[in-house]
């Protein structure tokens, strides 16, 4: 993983495009919009035709539209005020 990802990482998330590429729960799977919310274990995805999809993070992989970043949602379960803290431990290890 390159700095660049790392740093995408350890950002905000909350505004950004994203698209579900896959998921355990099929029905999520293709979501597109843009992330309105976000708790330990979801994501709340605001669509173009204004529905509020909650998508888990574990067992999804999302790809950020915008920046081209694909990221394994295993890897980001943890509270928003939380998750720089727990990903710069789990990323110093690798």
């Amino acid at each position: 993983m390159d700095q660049k990802q790392r740093e995408f990482l350890l950002s905000e998330f909350i505004g950004e495009k994203v698209l579900v590429k896959s998921s355990a729960d099929r029905a999520r799977q293709g979501v597109c919009g843009r992330i309105v919310d976000e708790t330990r274990n979801t994501f709340a995805v605001k669509t173009e035709d204004g529905r509020k999809v909650v998508v888990p993070k574990k067992g999804s992989v999302f790809e950020f539209v915008d920046s081209g970043n694909v990221v394994d949602g295993n890897l980001v379960v943890a509270r928003p005020e939380d998750r720089t803290k727990i990903l710069a431990k789990r990323l110093a290890k690798r």
